[in-house]
């Protein structure tokens, strides 16, 4: 039920943008102490920013060693992910299914209360499968 109740940054700051974020605000607060302390702030987050893409996958990559070649894809698919999660909110408010035109002409067959005979007449598998 916790996990329910608390809310969720990862739908309103995915990966890619938290971290582009960090990364332009690192650089601009360490931009007035000189460069070379700038590019050991940035080099330090970058550093982080790995390290914590990788440690949540470790159990896996030490049961596993051989998909430590997968730790790039790992990195990039949530960053995809990310943008997908993005999509789905922007377009919760778009419905197609039950929305459309003629979507209910249908309904007092399909919403039918069967027997258990009438379960067991109908084959669970499509015809085409099974022939």
């Amino acid at each position: 039920m916790e996990r329910l109740c608390r809310p969720h940054d990862d739908v309103i700051a995915p990966a890619l943008l938290g971290d582009l974020l960090l990364i332009w605000l690192c650089a601009r607060a360490t931009a007035p102490y000189g460069e070379v302390f700038n590019n050991r702030a940035l080099r330090a987050l970058y550093i982080w920013m790995f390290i914590s893409k990788f440690i949540k996958l470790l159990g896996h990559y030490i049961r596993y060693p051989v998909d430590w070649i997968l730790l790039p894809v790992s990195i990039l698919f949530g960053y995809f992910h990310g943008a997908i999660k993005v999509y789905a909110v922007m377009t919760l408010n778009v419905t197609t299914w039950g929305s459309r035109d003629g979507a209910d002409d249908y309904d007092a067959e399909r919403m039918k209360k069967l027997t258990d005979a009438d379960r067991r007449k109908q084959p669970y598998y499509p015809s085409y499968l099974t022939n």
